[in-house]
């Protein structure tokens, strides 16, 4: 016969072991997802987008802005950029990731914009001297 206690015990380990399969599967499951999201582009572009517009910094009629808008994503932002968004979204709240992405954004059309003002002058020489 077996003391009390060694049954406790057994009751507890076998709760912990349950515990710990659900856990390892939850995070299996977590990191699946993680993985996808950052995998793929096209949700990449529909997360910036979709915070974008809760702003209302993108115009949904206008190619230049979505081509632009997906510059932003693929070149300025890059995978990395867009999963540091995802992970303070997750851990603060919409608004701040908004915001958030709404300077970055204004900070890339300030950057684009005199890139095109810069490169202007030496398109209209380019076109002079043909």
């Amino acid at each position: 016969m077996r003391p009390a206690i060694t049954l406790f015990n057994e009751k507890i380990f076998l709760f912990v072991w349950f515990w710990l399969a659900f856990v390892a599967a939850a995070t299996a499951g977590s990191l699946l997802l993680w993985s996808l999201r950052a995998a793929f582009r096209v949700d990449r572009h529909r997360y910036v987008k979709k915070h974008l517009r809760l702003m209302d910094r993108l115009d949904r009629a206008s190619a230049t802005d979505r081509g632009r808008a997906a510059r932003f994503v693929d070149d300025y932002l890059r995978q990395d950029g867009v999963f540091v968004m995802r992970l303070v979204g997750h851990n603060t709240n919409a608004i701040t990731v908004t915001e958030f992405v709404c300077s970055l954004w204004e900070n890339y059309r300030r950057r684009v914009g005199s890139d095109d003002i810069a490169s202007a002058p030496e398109k209209s020489q380019l076109a002079e001297d043909l």
